[in-house]
């Protein structure tokens, strides 16, 4: 058992998805002191599913549903360990994916594991976080096969559907910021941490397996709407001024790319008009997340590296491999 370490999976009902993920902490080579569900407003019987299967692990129990963000910093406020192992409840894990991790953890820097899609594990699903420079943050080898693919070593980002933070880098940059509801989070908090100095990187050897887009129980609308309203709270709050003009056109073509992705996904689902009242709301809630992205901007003021350091660890769009 490793005492420096606690595990965190925030879930909202899928009690399918959340045994298996429980199931694969518990056959770990190297098992955490404790592990704690988050139980995100659930409808589902989830304190009664855990008193009956998996009595050792922790709950905290939300009293509504408040999104991921949310439930994720509750699990961090719970956590008493040097170590936290945030998983999303669609995970599983290879029996000695905890051993990897902790393997040479340090306080400064944030590790993810190699993740490959459950129903095809010979496709990576995501090798840690990379930033472009339009902002967007995507998944390192997202769709490309595993044989053959070459892993890097240190990363812009982990993906906090699986990511090993040490408790001193929440005590130093914060917690995850509950504006973002869920997608970009993650991206957001290791902006954050780069600004402070701290690192990312990969650690190829410990492997976890995604099921994806289970937790919002796959309505792209609302995705897409999320991802274009957090894009712009990602860049506002995390882009020096300088580095927003020296890369101005790319930040206005995703913009466009964003909206344009929450009005194809809401027309698909709701109709022309169903699409106008996502694009009203999309926009509404975007203006009204401004003020906080200003408010937000107030780390950079203590950054701990330079503008060009900053830059040298986004990504061009023509430099994806």
């Amino acid at each position: 058992m490793n005492a420096a370490l606690t595990v965190v999976v925030p879930t909202f009902n899928r009690v399918d998805l959340l045994r298996e993920c429980l199931q694969s902490i518990r056959e770990q080579s190297m098992r955490p002191a404790e592990t704690i569900v988050v139980d995100d407003g659930s409808t589902e019987d989830v304190a009664g599913f855990i008193s009956r299967e998996f009595s050792e692990v922790r709950l905290v129990r939300m009293d509504k549903n408040g999104g991921f963000c949310r439930a994720a910093n509750a699990g961090f406020r719970a956590a008493t360990s040097e170590f936290i192992f945030l998983l999303n409840n669609d995970m599983t894990l290879d029996h000695d994916c905890i051993e990897h991790l902790m393997r040479g953890a340090d306080a400064r820097t944030l590790r993810t594991p190699l993740v490959l899609f459950k129903s095809d594990p010979d496709t990576i699903y995501c090798a840690g976080d990379r930033i472009l420079t339009n902002g967007r943050p995507e998944p390192i080898g997202f769709r490309k096969p595993l044989a053959g693919s070459t892993m890097p070593a240190r990363v812009f980002g982990v993906t906090f559907g699986a990511a090993l933070i040490p408790h001193a880098a929440l005590r130093r940059v914060g917690y995850l910021d509950e504006k973002f509801v869920a997608y970009f989070e993650d991206a957001d908090f290791c902006m954050r941490a780069r600004w402070a100095g701290l690192d990312c990187m990969l650690v190829p050897e410990a492997v976890a397996y995604h099921v994806g887009s289970a937790s919002l129980g796959g309505k792209t609308s609302r995705r897409s709407m999320l991802c274009y309203r957090n894009h712009a709270l990602l860049v506002a709050k995390n882009f020096p001024l300088a580095v927003i003009l020296r890369f101005l056109p790319a930040l206005v073509l995703e913009r466009w790319h964003q909206a344009g992705m929450m009005l194809s996904s809401a027309r698909a689902e709701r109709g022309a008009i169903g699409a106008l009242a996502v694009l009203l709301a999309g926009t509404n809630s975007l203006l009204a997340t401004m003020a906080h992205a200003i408010r937000g901007r107030s780390h950079l003021r203590s950054r701990a590296i330079t503008n060009r350091e900053f830059i040298a660890l986004l990504t061009r769009p023509d430099e994806r491999q």
